[in-house]
């Protein structure tokens, strides 16, 4: 019996690699200097693993809220995130900007979420998000419903549902495979990273049910949107969303260009409309998300795709933990 490419992909035979053939795969995604650094302190304790032979193993992954792990995963946690968006996304016309800072990590309505591996002593945290629950969400700050269009927490009811919103998601860069790595290791990274994303979606979910969540945003890239629908997240367009047109959300938005508009010239005004996307609904016994079609994350982005902005998204959530369009 043969398997397709998308059975091989979401495999329940977790990958598993030498740190050392990762991390000779591996690559910074940057030249930019402040993030080259966070790269090598990211990396430093990657060096002493993989002199020790270690395994990276997703069958030992864990995945915990940051305040119930060492006080050192903090700083770690940080160092992903502020690489991850700055080496990405950041206006070559800046410097360096703090995406994340410890203060934002937890607070009585926010739980930063972390995918880890024990190896000896060391804890290696691999993928984090961040999930915010009530009022005062980022999404609200950052986009408002044209006229004729309510908020999708505010549609047919009035009582507006509980709301939440998930953000920050970004991995380690050992598994960032750089251009002159092997199919294979690409193949490889991939897999780990959709392995990872999966623990912190389960975690993600069980944590906004815990807080009577009833539905969630999410800003997405086009090729972030493409990565969820290769673990199993689809989506669609949902219109009546647009920036806010406030000075400081506007040099945000200028600040990190390739985020909000990708392809846009470097110093332009970043405003335009977004659009709002839904998510199939979700198997907590499987861990994973239950849909009708998986999506080939490898797959080549559409032509039109790079001059595509963030788009906001939505996920309605029900009792038993599932999450529908």
């Amino acid at each position: 019996m043969t398997t397709s490419k998308n059975d091989r992909i979401h495999s329940s035979v977790d990958p598993s690699a030498n740190l050392r053939e990762l991390h000779k795969s591996s690559a910074a995604v940057t030249q930019n200097e402040t993030c080259l650094r966070l790269y090598k302190e990211l990396m430093q304790p990657c060096d002493e693993l993989a002199d020790a032979e270690a395994t990276l193993d997703p069958a030992q992954w864990k995945c915990a809220p940051l305040d119930e792990l060492p006080l050192s995963s903090a700083a770690n946690v940080l160092s992903i995130v502020n690489y991850a968006y700055n080496a990405r996304f950041l206006n070559d016309g800046f410097d360096y900007a703090e995406v994340i800072s410890m203060e934002s990590l937890s607070t009585p309505s926010a739980r930063t979420l972390v995918v880890y591996q024990s190896i000896g002593d060391r804890l290696l945290a691999l993928g984090t998000w961040r999930v915010v629950w009530g009022d005062c969400l980022e999404s609200f700050e950052l986009f408002e419903m044209n006229s004729g269009y309510p908020w999708p927490h505010e549609e047919g009811s009035t009582i507006p549902k509980q709301t939440a919103e998930v953000s920050r998601l970004a991995f380690h860069p050992i598994l960032d495979v750089g251009n002159h790595a092997s199919i294979k290791m690409h193949k490889l990274a991939l897999r780990m990273k959709q392995r990872a994303f999966r623990l912190l979606w389960a975690e993600g979910i069980r944590c906004m049910l815990a807080e009577r969540v009833e539905l969630f945003y999410l800003i997405m890239t086009p090729a972030v949107r493409r990565f969820l629908e290769s673990c199993g997240v689809q989506s669609r367009a949902v219109d009546g969303a647009s920036h806010k047109d406030r000075e400081e959300t506007k040099q945000m938005r200028i600040q990190f260009n390739n985020y909000w508009r990708p392809g846009a010239p470097r110093l332009g005004d970043a405003r335009i409309v977004h659009r709002a996307m839904g998510v199939t609904e979700y198997s907590e016994r499987t861990q994973q998300v239950s849909v009708g079609r998986i999506v080939d994350g490898n797959r080549p982005a559409k032509a039109d795709e790079p001059n595509k902005p963030a788009a906001l998204s939505s996920c309605i959530l029900s009792a038993s933990g599932g999450g529908r369009l």
